[in-house]
């Protein structure tokens, strides 16, 4: 991850499990795929804007999969993330509730018990919006940020 563009290309995945995730979203059922591809979106989306800002595979390695810790890291190196996005509430609470799930891989491995799943029409659209946000920080072409914007319509 120490090459110059590897922050396009995480922004770059960020965007096509965000798109596989949005084929195969139906309505507000819950499917935990959908949840799993949104949420590993949410990630490389998020590290995205590290590695832009120079951060080391090390430093995503302590990080790991937890998208509180990414987030919080996002916030503290890029302040002016926060004010961008809509709804902050909505996507700290939505961040919040998928990764205990994430994190402990229970959109992978079935662990019984009760889950609560925040709406996932709600998370198709902070994503849309993170990449929407991330991409102009990161300088991605409007040709690639208007694809998110069409293939969302």
């Amino acid at each position: 991850m120490n090459s110059e563009y590897s922050h396009i290309g995480l922004w770059r995945y960020a965007s096509i499990f965000y798109y596989a995730a949005r084929k195969l979203h139906n309505d507000d059922e819950i499917n935990v795929v959908v949840y799993y591809l949104y949420s590993h979106a949410i990630e490389l989306v998020l590290k995205a804007v590290l590695v832009f800002r120079n951060f080391q595979e090390n430093d995503l390695k302590k990080i790991g999969h937890d998208l509180i810790k990414v987030w919080n890291k996002v916030i503290e190196i890029e302040p002016s993330f926060v004010s961008r996005i809509k709804d902050q509430k909505k996507l700290k609470t939505i961040i919040a509730e998928l990764n205990p799930y994430y994190r402990g891989k229970e959109f992978e491995y079935i662990k019984v018990g009760f889950k609560h799943f925040t709406s996932i029409k709600d998370v198709g659209k902070i994503i849309e919006e993170l990449l929407l946000i991330v991409g102009k920080i990161i300088s991605i072409p409007n040709s690639q940020l208007n694809k998110v914007k069409i293939k969302c319509q």
